[in-house]
């Protein structure tokens, strides 16, 4: 159940502070694929980890447990996604285009953390 209020303060802050990001997906195989877009606000935050877990050192960039720079968190409202035709849930392995051009893969979606608000955060990391 989405609190309406609550989403209405997400899509204000989103005014004032978020930026244009298209998410797309691609679906099906070559020849014939289709791809869903949708531009909508976000926003977009340098990924930083959970500080009130025990964290372990010494984990190489290549290495399972490594963040890197590239790393961020987007966080969405669900209904600006469906209004522009986006086939939800979000997925893994979706693409996210952010405003400067930088283009990222969705690498964790968490529709629990704000679901109250509506709203979907992302994990993606930048693609070359």
């Amino acid at each position: 159940m989405v609190d309406f209020a609550m989403q209405a303060a997400y899509r204000r802050a989103l005014a004032r502070t978020g930026e244009t990001v298209t998410v797309q997906r691609v679906s099906g195989t070559a020849p014939k694929t289709v791809t869903f877009s949708a531009t909508v606000v976000a926003n977009v935050q340098a990924y930083a980890p959970e500080t009130n877990e025990v964290s372990e050192t010494g984990y190489g960039s290549s290495q399972i447990g490594a963040i890197t720079q590239s790393q961020r968190k987007v966080i969405v409202v669900a209904q600006d996604l469906a209004d522009a035709h986006f086939p939800l849930p979000v997925k893994k392995n979706d693409r996210v285009l952010l405003m400067d051009g930088t283009k990222c893969n969705v690498t964790g979606v968490d529709a629990h953390k704000r679901q109250l608000a509506g709203a979907i955060e992302l994990t993606v990391v930048e693609v070359q």
